[in-house]
């Protein structure tokens, strides 16, 4: 399972933001949506039943005040769940 947690600049939790994953498959030029949730009031998103391993690499995305915001592509670790925590910055 992979869980998203977002904050804001001062490390609080964002709730209601929609986070979409992202994964493609290694040597594939072809992104794929893997779904969207919405962080809860504890700012986490959590995406269950996804496959690891080092031929596949995700990325998350979310939008906030009408700007895309993206974390560095990531693997999973097979033997446990993934936690990728972001700050998402506020348009100014």
């Amino acid at each position: 399972s992979l869980r998203v947690k977002l904050v804001d600049e001062a490390g609080k939790p964002l709730a209601g933001l929609e986070v979409t994953l992202l994964s493609a498959g290694r040597g594939g030029d072809k992104v794929e949506t893997q779904g969207s949730k919405d962080t809860g009031s504890d700012g986490i998103a959590q995406f269950s039943d996804l496959r690891s391993g080092a031929e596949i690499g995700y990325m998350v995305s979310v939008e906030r005040d009408g700007s895309r915001q993206q974390s560095q592509p990531f693997q999973l670790a097979p033997e446990h769940g993934s936690l990728v925590a972001l700050t998402i910055r506020a348009v100014s």
